[in-house]
């Protein structure tokens, strides 16, 4: 076995061979478990997506994560094409090589896609709770504004004729307690 572990020289590897590496060898490095491995893993990211609560009632999920197969599926096809395409292969495995990379990067894509059509999701979902909120907030408004409905000089001018008022019948009242049949004859 030479540097690569394959037993030809790697200008000889053929198709065949080249599949079985990939499939034997870097494909289990890319795997869900593998990948994680806190102690060999590629990632040491969190599997753990935030979550942002955006009403009363609802939570969603509003990030991801570089755990996703989207993110294996690009670092594989990445890794791949990077290690292998300048080691002197020949066609057949340079195509298969290339095929498969194109294959990953597909997986990749659409896993990548997936994320993102979540989070665009999440969004509609955030900005339907805003305007259910900026609804709420005008409906409000609109009932503080008509509990307090009243102009500040308005209100302090009819406060004021109501003292007058009040003072008045006070004073009325006070002189009719005062009056008796007594004093008038």
């Amino acid at each position: 076995k030479d540097a690569t572990g394959l037993q030809n020289p790697v200008r000889t590897v053929t198709a065949a061979e080249s599949d079985t590496c990939k499939t034997s060898t870097v494909e289990p490095m890319f795997s869900a478990a593998a990948w994680t491995n806190p102690a060999t893993g590629w990632s040491k990211a969190s599997n753990q997506n935030m979550t942002s609560r955006i009403s009363n009632s609802e939570v969603i999920t509003s990030s991801t994560n570089a755990n996703s197969d989207g993110m294996r599926y690009l670092a594989m096809a990445t890794v791949m094409t990077n290690a292998l395409i300048d080691q002197g292969l020949g066609t057949d495995a340079m195509d298969a090589v290339s095929s498969r990379a194109i294959g990953y990067a597909a997986q990749a894509t659409s896993g990548l896609v997936t994320q993102q059509s979540q989070l665009g999701l999440s969004q509609e979902r955030v900005e339907k709770a805003n305007d259910a909120l900026d609804a709420q907030a005008a409906i409000i408004n609109n009932k503080v504004v008509d509990l307090q409905g009243v102009d500040p000089a308005e209100a302090s001018t009819l406060v004021k004729t109501l003292e007058t008022q009040l003072e008045t019948a006070y004073t009325i009242v006070s002189k009719i307690q005062q009056l008796s049949l007594v004093n008038y004859l």
